[in-house]
């Protein structure tokens, strides 16, 4: 006996089904495979990133403070200079006070 032309229509149909959910899964599987490595370099380049920005904050930092270094150096050496020419002016005027003293009570 021969089989039914609607048998062998149904057998190729569950072929057919079975062939396309083997192909689902194989893609389904090659899916997970390309979402982790695709996870895996997301995490490289996020990872690099964050350590590029870390390390230009750092030379941020430190232009920031070396530039704020500079400048209270100079203010430094601006105000010491100025407390110079007041110690000397002080100074003079001390001495010209110390010299009439001394006249006033030396004898000459």
């Amino acid at each position: 006996m021969e089989p039914q032309p609607d048998v062998l229509t149904l057998k190729g149909i569950y072929e057919a089904e079975r062939q396309a959910d083997r192909i689902v899964r194989e893609a389904e599987g090659e899916a997970a495979v390309l979402l982790r490595k695709a996870d895996a370099e997301a995490a490289e380049i996020l990872d690099a990133r964050r350590q590029q920005l870390s390390h230009r904050r750092q030379e941020a930092v430190k232009e920031a403070m070396a530039s704020v270094e500079r400048e209270a150096g100079a203010f430094l050496e601006k105000e010491e200079a100025r407390t110079e020419q007041r110690s000397r002016k002080r100074m003079a005027a001390i001495d010209g006070i110390v010299d009439r003293l001394l006249e006033m009570v030396l004898p000459s």
